[in-house]
């Protein structure tokens, strides 16, 4: 609170340091073993403690300009919380963030070859029983579910593999699409289930 009279704005910085505080211990009570990478509260904390960053700049300016000469006074206020702010940012684009980016390639063991196969086969009107790992059933229907359109219009729409019965159904309902079975290794298969 350099340069201010009196502490009027410490109930606000409060506020944000005990909400995002609150998160992190809310979040630390509920484990987890699964593949998700980091912490579980970082991106609900996250406009709490931007809103403390961007406060702590402002109190950098402030104090860079008290000790800063009469003639750099005005300059030193914006220019040394601006270089911080800039040597972060191109610090945060040119070592961070490919860095995380890269740990997100096969996520959850998901590779785009099912897809790849699926794409390759050149299917239009396609209703598609994708087969699922069965230590995997969970997770492995992702290697093709983000290729549907929400609105399920596409060329090809991809379906989990639930058993020739339920996928014989499934098929009845949509009469106008040609029903698919994909393998977990080949070719997309016409039909609801193994030949």
């Amino acid at each position: 609170w350099v340069g201010e009279r009196g502490v009027r704005r410490i109930g606000w910085d409060a506020l944000l340091w005990l909400s995002g505080g609150g998160l992190v211990l809310a979040y630390f009570a509920w484990w987890s073993s699964t593949t998700i990478y980091g912490p579980r509260y970082w991106y609900e904390a996250m406009p709490f403690f931007l809103l403390v960053a961007g406060r702590g700049l402002d109190l950098l300016g402030r104090v860079s300009a008290r000790v800063a000469g009469a003639a750099w006074r005005g300059r030193a206020r914006w220019a040394v919380p601006g270089a911080i702010f800039a040597v972060f940012t191109l610090y945060t684009l040119t070592q961070n963030i490919p860095w995380q980016a890269s740990t997100y390639r096969y996520y959850n063991d998901i590779t785009p070859d099912a897809l790849s196969r699926a794409e390759g086969a050149g299917l239009t009107g396609a209703l598609v029983f994708v087969e699922l790992h069965p230590s995997r059933r969970n997770r492995d229907y992702g290697k093709a579910f983000f290729a549907n359109s929400p609105l399920l219009d596409g060329p090809a729409v991809y379906v989990r593999d639930l058993g020739r019965d339920a996928n014989a159904y499934l098929a009845s309902l949509h009469p106008d699409r040609t029903a698919y079975w994909l393998p977990l290794e080949g070719p997309p298969v016409p039909g609801v289930g193994p030949p």
